[in-house]
């Protein structure tokens, strides 16, 4: 994942055709802390996960395009998110951390080691939850009686608690509750 700083999301909302340059380079987006923004974020970041691209001219050419088309995933850190409106709210899949207790909390070094450990048990892992979520995914658009905005990544929701016996559907769901309650006791927001 590629970080994305301050002054590089305030051009995005500015901006549109940046947007796409900045976010084309990467597979995903970070955007660390940023919990207000200027009014034309929230469009540039639905259309960055939803799917959008840009077409010019080559430079020095008169008849040569280029064409950059892009579909991202954007993640968005906040201890206080605010208030988020409309579109961003659909597409958001906003997850709440516990704190860490004293006890519980390691230094850099040793979180480093545990992460150089990691990747081939953690890919494995991935790759066999992928496997059995892909083998059950065709049931799930029978099975849901209604498809929310969202409705290819519901689906996916679905077939991850049909393997892993989760709920992960129902709080998406909720989610975009939790926000029309946020919407309206909060002020401006993205």
């Amino acid at each position: 994942m590629s970080g994305v700083d301050s002054g590089m999301v305030a051009r995005m909302a500015r901006e549109g055709e940046t947007c796409e340059v900045i976010t084309g380079w990467c597979e995903a987006v970070g955007i660390d802390n940023r919990w207000r923004s200027t009014s034309g974020l929230p469009v540039a970041l639905c259309r960055v996960v939803s799917g959008d691209g840009m077409d010019r001219r080559r430079l020095y050419t008169d008849d040569d395009v280029s064409v950059l088309a892009l579909r991202r995933v954007v993640v968005l850190t906040s201890i206080d998110a605010g208030a988020v409106h409309g579109d961003l709210a659909d597409r958001l899949l906003t997850i709440e951390l516990e704190r860490i207790a004293p006890t519980g909390r390691q230094t850099g070094r040793a979180l480093n080691r545990t992460w150089l450990d990691a990747p081939p048990r953690l890919l494995g892992a991935l790759l066999d939850l992928v496997s059995k979520v892909l083998a059950v995914l065709p049931e799930a658009a029978g099975e849901l009686l209604e498809h929310p905005r969202m409705a290819d990544f519901a689906e996916v929701l679905w077939a991850v608690d049909r393997v892993l016996g989760t709920d992960s559907l129902p709080g998406y769901l909720s989610s975009g509750d939790r926000m029309a309650v946020l919407r309206a006791s909060s002020g401006p927001g993205y």
